[in-house]
């Protein structure tokens, strides 16, 4: 027999053998694993089958986690949005009542105001001529009052403008530029109501209705986007009428602005 011969036969042997200790070595991986445990004296053999490796959060679809998130933030959402609406209808509400309080204060004072005048002494011819036309301007601003508390806002502006056409300088006409504003802000016209409450300032500086149309003028810039002069008018409120109530109104719309 040649050398070659007997080496390749050699050869064969070993690679045979290194191929079955190789596949030995795979199905004992993945066999399980056998323990022996004592049982009553003897020791049995258990089958320990490895542990399959835990599920990583990175295997969780992150579409559906996405989605999810999305539908939670919505949810939220739609929870915020109705808060905020049931606030704003709260609100409206409270300036509604509000206005009409103020609506009846402003019209018991008035009765008051005349009936005070009413009990002086007897007045001169020339005072009898002015407490007629006074009557007459009372009867058209009375006229105007009404269709106010009877939310009759087109009505009450036109009954308005004729008693400041008629009686620019009458006993009610700084009532009458006041609530002119007020009627054109229920209207949503703003800038016809700042032209109203600025007369008041300008040209009845006395008039008790000064606070309170600083105060609405306050709001009405803050309504057409002024927010500095809006500050400046309630300040203003603040500073100087310190003891009305239109500061204090002028503290609460501050502090909404901040």
């Amino acid at each position: 027999m040649s050398t070659a011969h007997t080496n390749s036969g050699r050869g064969g042997r070993l690679l045979s053998v290194l191929l079955a200790g190789f596949f030995t070595g795979v199905v004992m991986a993945a066999a399980p694993v056998e323990e022996s445990v004592p049982v009553g004296g003897r020791r049995a053999v258990v089958n320990v089958v490895p542990p399959m490796a835990p599920v990583e959060d990175s295997d969780v679809n992150p579409t559906a986690h996405l989605l999810n998130t999305i539908d939670q933030l919505r949810q939220e959402v739609m929870e915020i949005r109705g808060q905020l609406e049931e606030y704003s209808f709260r609100v409206d509400q409270m300036q509604q009542d509000s206005r009409d309080r103020y609506v009846d204060l402003d019209d018991r004072i008035s009765r008051l105001s005349d009936a005070k005048e009413s009990r002086r002494s007897a007045p001169a011819p020339t005072e009898v001529r002015e407490q007629s036309a006074q009557q007459a301007e009372k009867a058209v601003y009375e006229n105007a009052f009404a269709y106010i508390r009877a939310k009759q806002f087109d009505q009450a502006k036109k009954a308005l403008q004729r008693q400041l056409q008629d009686y620019p300088d009458g006993k009610y006409a700084d009532n009458a530029y006041y609530w002119l504003g007020e009627v054109d802000m229920a209207k949503g016209l703003y800038d016809d109501a700042r032209i109203s409450f600025e007369m008041v300032l300008t040209d009845f500086p006395e008039s008790s209705k000064v606070p309170d149309a600083c105060y609405k003028l306050g709001r009405v810039y803050d309504m057409l986007g002024d927010s500095e002069k809006s500050r400046q008018a309630l300040l203003t409120v603040i500073q100087q009428y310190p003891q009305s109530a239109a500061a204090r109104l002028s503290e609460t719309y501050l502090a909404t602005m901040q």
